[in-house]
């Protein structure tokens, strides 16, 4: 485990939090999970973002019913407020996107 993952794991470890990686074979109910409950996500080794996420960090959020909806793959999955997604990558020569750049909070640790 890196330091950056030390250092978050110590962040919430009050709170509820749970540790996956794009090629993790559990990465889609692992991440709807999170969603649902709003637990913290930390997304380990992300060289590419996965388009999975896209309506996550677009908010592309619907109210249905009274209900908090986003789409993870082909599942609507209720959204919970508390959720928190950290991507973090040990590749120091990591290249964002501008797109993705606007759409989260980048923090470089080195």
């Amino acid at each position: 485990m890196c330091l950056i993952d030390q250092f978050v794991m110590n962040k919430y470890k009050d709170e509820k939090i749970q540790k996956t990686s794009f090629l993790d074979n559990s990465f889609m109910k692992t991440l709807a999970g999170a969603v649902r409950f709003g637990t913290t996500l930390l997304v380990e080794n992300v060289e590419k973002l996965d388009p999975v996420l896209n309506p996550i960090l677009n908010k592309e959020i619907q109210r249905t019913g009274g209900r908090n909806l986003v789409r993870i793959g082909t599942e609507e999955v209720d959204y919970s407020p508390k959720f928190n997604i950290i991507l973090t990558t040990k590749n120091p020569a990591v290249k964002l996107t501008p797109d993705i750049c606007s759409r989260v909070t980048l923090i470089n640790f080195t």
